[in-house]
């Protein structure tokens, strides 16, 4: 493989503003590439006597190099697309659009589920929703929202939640409907 489509695979994720999907085979020809880099400098070393052994520095050097590059790009590339995973889960309050979630790898929505697993719990057991106001303090605690399309405002524990109908506006608590508008369901009204 050469560097071209390692490089490739991190600049279509530095350059997609949303997350493109993941490049199982990709990832998987840089890990054999990686594999058998390191099987040759083994083989090198195994059919050359131990005299001999010196003329092989700078090659087991430029293999090593690869194999250090490979593993560079690939853990860049996955760390990244992880950083993204967990930014969406805060700031989307797991309401992740289907259309990104089809471009999540095998494990990266196992990773989703547990992340949110953890972090559902550490809300519940501090008793504040850490994903709310992640812009600093509300400035006001009512706002008028308009609504894109139909959706149910949760409710508390006296009272059952209100159905929205798209098309109207209507002047909400900020906290209850902020995961709703970064969603895109409802649309803040200056």
């Amino acid at each position: 493989m050469s560097n071209s489509k390692v490089i490739a695979l991190l600049q279509e994720l530095s350059n997609s503003s949303t997350l493109p999907p993941y490049d199982e085979e990709t990832v998987r020809e840089t890990g054999q590439e990686i594999n058998n880099t390191h099987s040759e400098i083994i083989q090198l070393f195994a059919e050359t006597p131990a005299k001999e052994r010196k003329r092989l520095g700078s090659s087991v050097v430029v293999r090593h190099h690869t194999i250090a590059r490979n593993k560079r790009c690939i853990l860049a590339y996955l760390k990244n697309r992880i950083d993204v995973i967990k930014q969406l889960r805060w700031e989307l309050d797991n309401s992740i659009p289907e259309d990104v979630m089809q471009n999540f790898g095998s494990k990266e929505g196992e990773f989703l589920v547990k992340y949110d697993e953890i972090l559902t719990q550490y809300i519940d057991d501090v008793g504040v929703d850490l994903c709310k106001d992640l812009q600093g303090p509300p400035q006001v605690l009512y706002i008028q929202a308009r609504v894109l399309e139909d959706c149910q405002l949760p409710g508390d524990d006296q009272e059952e939640g209100r159905l929205l109908k798209k098309g109207t506006e209507h002047f909400l608590k900020r906290s209850d409907v902020e995961g709703l508008i970064r969603a895109g369901v409802l649309q803040h009204v200056i």
